[in-house]
């Protein structure tokens, strides 16, 4: 997996990459990294390949946060923009309910 990681950090930096744990509807999981709490020995892993403390810090979740906060700042631009609709889904969907 950290062979994974050197690669994406290669191609798109650290600030694009994050990891995860929800494997759900996989036949198999990464060896070595079966759940959360396998996250530790990854991390040890990047720090011996010499990964620093931003780049670290990107993968553990401030790249997750700073996606998010995006995601929020678009929202709020987005409602700022217009109102929201009191639409229900059977009137657009055009079924009489």
């Amino acid at each position: 997996m950290a062979d994974h990681i050197d690669h994406i950090r290669d191609l798109i930096g650290t600030a694009h990459l994050g990891i995860g744990s929800d494997y759900d509807g996989i036949p198999t999981v990464p060896v070595g990294l079966e759940d959360a709490s396998t996250f530790p020995d990854l991390f040890v892993e990047l720090v011996r390949r010499g990964y620093s403390d931003d780049e670290l810090k990107d993968i553990a979740g401030r790249s997750f946060l700073r996606a998010m906060r995006a995601a929020e700042a678009t929202a709020r631009r987005l409602q700022a923009m217009e109102p929201p609709a009191d639409d229900l889904i059977e009137e657009l969907d055009g079924e009489d309910g």
